[in-house]
């Protein structure tokens, strides 16, 4: 049997960073027709596709290189729209009458089990989505392309002094964006889906227990790497936008004792910025920063590929 393409769990996040660095990419080149990519529009993502599809061929080849991985990232946040979109047509049509064969027959399921189960699965498998994308520290950036607005926050220093609020994900603004949109009151039956959520939790955390050494050494060396070459894992300011050096700062705070989903999602914040970083740009393509975000990938893939499964109950 084949090997199945699993999309990671890309969020609202990291659809926004890649979005922002396309943006700033064709504006530095004198893109005369980015007003047209719909980059602050509200299907951004799918606009932007859409436009660099399209005109592909008028770029600079250094900016189609460039904007290539940020593709990926945007065509993986968009096939985890769709899962959103099917599992609430599937829900609304059958809520409004239409019985299980019918819809069956619509989707290519032949039994109403058949139904039922595909519906449990896409649950399953959402939920585990938005459960692992909320884990993400960064503060929300509801803006791409201008002034990033961030809400004000009003949320009390943690008892051990921690006042990092915005990268805690206790912002209020990031935390009202970043709710799923089950928990916003749509209908949904998620007893079974949490019940996989709830089985895949202590898989990961046994992979990890397991790949501890593997996890350390790859991130480590990513660490060590991007020091290198100049950018440090450094936290910024408290309340300023999130950068490559907070995504990198965060996951060093979680070495080696302390790695869990927040910690890939941090990986793969930082995994967009470094490729799109001048200083790695620049580099020939056998320097160790290159090998370093490579092996980062497989890592984040493997861990991915396990909690896909996992929650798909596959």
């Amino acid at each position: 049997m084949g090997a199945v393409a699993t999309f990671p769990p890309v969020g609202d996040l990291e659809r926004d960073d890649a979005l922002r660095r396309i943006a700033r990419r064709h504006l530095d080149c004198d893109d005369p027709r980015w007003s047209e990519a719909g980059a602050d529009g509200d299907d951004a993502a799918r606009d932007v596709l859409g436009y660099l599809r399209r005109h592909r061929g008028r770029f600079p080849r250094q900016v189609v290189d460039a904007d290539a991985w940020d593709q990926l990232v945007l065509s993986a946040w968009v096939y985890w729209d769709e899962r959103r979109r099917e599992a609430e047509l599937i829900r609304h049509a059958l809520s409004r009458g239409l019985s299980l064969r019918e819809v069956g027959a619509f989707v290519g399921l032949r039994s109403r089990q058949g139904v039922r189960d595909h519906l449990d699965s896409l649950e399953a498998r959402l939920h585990e989505y938005y459960r692992l994308t909320r884990e993400s520290r960064a503060p929300a950036r509801p803006e791409v392309g201008g002034a990033e607005l961030l809400m004000p926050d009003t949320s009390e220093p943690d008892e051990d002094g921690d006042d990092s609020a915005p990268r805690r994900a206790r912002n209020p603004y990031y935390r009202f964006t970043n709710r799923p949109r089950a928990e916003r009151g749509a209908d949904g039956r998620y007893t079974r889906a949490r019940r996989a959520a709830a089985a895949a939790r202590p898989a990961r955390g046994r992979w990890i227990a397991d790949h501890r050494d593997r996890v350390s050494a790859v991130l480590g060396e990513l660490l060590i790497q991007a020091d290198r070459v100049g950018i440090p894992a450094v936290e910024g300011d408290v309340g300023a936008p999130a950068t490559v050096g907070d995504y990198l700062a965060w996951v060093q705070e979680d070495l080696p004792d302390d790695v869990d989903d927040g910690t890939f999602s941090a990986v793969g914040l930082a995994l967009g910025e470094l490729r799109a970083h001048p200083e790695i740009i620049c580099r020939s393509g056998n320097h160790g920063i290159h090998q370093a975000i490579a092996a980062a990938d497989r890592l984040r893939a493997d861990y991915g590929e396990l909690a896909a499964t996992a929650a798909g109950g596959g």
